[in-house]
C-alpha cells in the first residue's frame, strides 16, 4: 500500500540524515545546472541583468538581424558556441560566437587586435555588453562584428548619459526634494542627474544637479525614486554612441 505508515526501515537516506550545507547561490545553480544536464533548468543567467539589457542596449535582440550591414550598436547577452581560431598569415587569436539574449541571438566575430584586449573575457556562458558593426557577406546571415566588450555589471557605469527625474509642479515640496536628495547621496557616483520641473501651464525648467549629487544608475534606485514620486517619472538615458572607445574599422580578410 502507498500510504501504507508502517514502521518498517527503509534503507534509502532520508532528508533527515542530509548534511546540512550552505545552499548554493544563483549563479552556482545555473552553473551546475548546465553542467549535469546540458541546459538552464531553473532561470537564465541574463534574467538578472534584464533592467541593464533594456536601458542600456541600443538594440534588442529579437530586432539585430533586421539592422543593416555597417550598422554601429551595442548589444548584451551570453557568449556561446565559442570558437577560438587563429589568423593565417601570422597565428594571431581571435574568435567566433554567438551571443544569445533572451529575446533570441546573433552570430559574432572578433578579429585579433579587440580580442588582445578584450579576449580575456570572452569564455562560454559570460554575460557581457558587446559593441561592434554589423556586418553581412553574401549567403549568410548578419553578423556583429565585435570591437568593445565589457562586463554587463559595469554597464550601467560606463553607458547611462543622465538620470532624469521629472516632477510635476504639484509634487514638489521639501519632504519630495528632501528625500530625493537623501536617496541621491545613497546612490552616489558619477552619473549626472537632472530634474525637470513640470508646470501646470506648459513649460519645463531643466536643472543640473551639483556634482555632489551625481548617481550610480541601478534598477533599485529606479524604484526608490519611483517610491518618492510616482511611476514613469525617471529617465534614465542611454548614451547614443555605440562604442565607448571608438576605433578604425577592421576591414574584413580572408584568414
Amino acid at each position: 500500500d502507498l500510504l501504507d505508515t508502517g514502521t518498517a526501515e527503509s534503507s534509502g537516506t532520508s532528508d533527515d540524515e542530509l548534511p546540512d550545507t550552505k545552499p548554493w547561490s544563483e549563479s552556482e545553480m545555473l552553473a551546475a545546472e548546465k553542467e549535469l544536464i546540458g541546459f538552464f533548468i531553473s532561470g537564465h543567467p541574463l534574467a538578472r541583468h534584464e533592467w541593464t539589457l533594456n536601458h542600456f542596449a541600443l538594440t534588442r535582440m529579437k530586432d539585430i538581424q533586421q539592422q543593416t550591414s555597417g550598422t554601429r550598436t551595442r548589444v548584451g547577452g551570453m557568449v556561446v558556441e565559442m570558437r577560438k581560431l587563429f589568423t593565417k598569415k601570422d597565428q594571431k587569436p581571435m574568435a567566433t560566437f554567438r551571443i544569445e539574449g533572451l529575446e533570441g541571438s546573433t552570430n559574432a566575430i572578433i578579429f585579433p587586435d579587440p580580442f588582445d584586449q578584450y579576449g580575456s573575457l570572452l569564455a562560454e556562458d559570460a554575460t557581457l555588453m558587446f559593441g561592434g558593426i554589423m556586418k553581412e557577406e553574401e549567403g549568410s546571415d548578419p553578423k556583429l562584428q565585435v570591437l568593445e566588450i565589457f562586463p554587463l555589471e559595469q554597464a550601467p557605469g560606463l553607458f547611462c548619459d543622465r538620470v532624469s527625474i521629472h516632477l510635476p509642479e504639484m509634487g514638489v515640496n521639501p519632504h519630495v526634494t528632501e528625500t530625493l536628495r537623501d536617496i541621491a547621496t545613497e546612490f552616489r557616483g558619477s552619473t549626472p542627474l537632472r530634474l525637470c520641473i513640470e508646470f501646470l501651464d506648459g513649460p519645463k525648467v531643466f536643472i543640473n544637479a551639483d556634482h555632489a549629487f551625481k548617481v550610480r544608475p541601478c534598477a533599485e534606485l529606479e524604484r526608490r525614486i519611483e517610491q518618492t514620486i510616482g511611476e514613469g517619472l525617471v529617465y534614465i538615458a542611454a548614451k547614443s554612441d555605440a562604442l565607448r572607445n571608438p576605433t578604425p574599422e577592421r576591414k574584413w580578410q580572408k584568414r
